[in-house]
């Protein structure tokens, strides 16, 4: 463990780091405030500091206050060292934001006992980092899980609401493009009954897989329900969804799915249908996607239909 002594006195800052080098700690010292201050914000600070009351330039007690104001310097146990014993200067020490005090000269004994305290102190902090960083990857994670689909790792369809309704509202309001498009794997219970769920699995995340390489990071995928996906494109009209679609559709065509020792190849179909007007809905355009979707399907499937004016 590092440890500063900062004091304007030679002998007294050899003295203490002779002692706390016998005691098995790093020692730096510093015989003025600039000096203290220069060490205390460094990217690996010493973790404890003695800091004498009386330093050139800067008291004691206003190196530990800035210590404790600033949001740049991690956790530093401070130990202010005075040669004035009263109570009033122990609690402007306390007050100040020292972390403990001791009184001048410095009793050897003490010093230790106060040293192992403020190493206790550290490490008490640093597991409680440890967990508050834990509780916040737990959270994070819960509300990664919460907004989409465990299997295929696309959005959920509630998030796709959330979602679509704010960028909906934003087209509206500044009169931009927006495509919705709506996926749907060929024969999907066909492909279940001949190879099995897990095999459907496989297929619904080679999808999604395949989705990702193709769309823009401001676009978004969520799995719809079953083996239909949508697609949220803003900035986009009809004919530029198409042509994505397209890329989409054929990259799954020319697929193959490798799954217990057999190749399983499979097609999509998809419809699409972009903003007409700015009180449109978001289930309305929706309904247009379905309806291109379906005539996707009449037409043989395999294909990609954009929803007629």
């Amino acid at each position: 463990m590092k440890i500063l002594v900062a004091d304007d006195d030679k002998g007294v800052r050899a003295a203490l780091s002779d002692r706390l080098h016998k005691w098995g700690y790093d020692v730096v010292e510093a015989g003025t405030a600039k000096e203290a201050m220069k060490q205390l914000y460094m990217e690996a600070p010493p973790k404890i500091a003695l800091i004498n009351w009386t330093l050139p330039e800067m008291e004691g007690a206003d190196i530990c206050k800035r210590i404790v104001e600033s949001g740049n310097v991690p956790f530093i146990y401070t130990i202010l060292l005075s040669e004035n014993r009263t109570d009033e200067a122990i609690m402007k020490a306390l007050d100040g934001g020292a972390c403990d005090f001791i009184p001048k000269p410095v009793n050897t004994a003490m010093l230790n006992s106060r040293i192992r305290i403020g190493a206790r102190l550290l490490d008490a902090d640093k597991r409680l980092n440890h967990y508050a960083r834990e509780i916040d990857n737990y959270s994070n994670e819960m509300k990664r899980l919460s907004i989409t689909d465990y299997l295929t790792g696309v959005y959920s369809r509630r998030y796709f609401f959330e979602q679509a309704i704010l960028e909906l509202e934003r087209a509206g309001r500044y009169n931009r493009k927006l495509s919705v498009v709506i996926i749907d794997i060929d024969h999907f219970k066909q492909l279940n009954d001949s190879y099995g769920h897990l095999a459907g699995d496989e297929v619904l995340m080679v999808l999604a897989e395949n989705a990702g390489t193709i769309l823009r990071k401001t676009d978004l995928m969520a799995r719809y329900g079953g083996e239909e996906f949508v697609l949220l494109l803003p900035e986009t009209d009809g004919p530029g969804a198409f042509k994505l679609a397209e890329r989409l559709r054929k990259s799954i065509e020319d697929f193959k799915v490798e799954f217990d020792d057999k190749e399983i190849t499979f097609t999509i179909s998809i419809g699409i249908a972009e903003i007409k007007s700015s009180d449109e809905t978001i289930e309305e355009m929706i309904a247009g996607a379905g309806e291109a979707l379906n005539d996707a399907k009449k037409k043989g499937r395999n294909r990609t239909e954009l929803k007629k004016d």
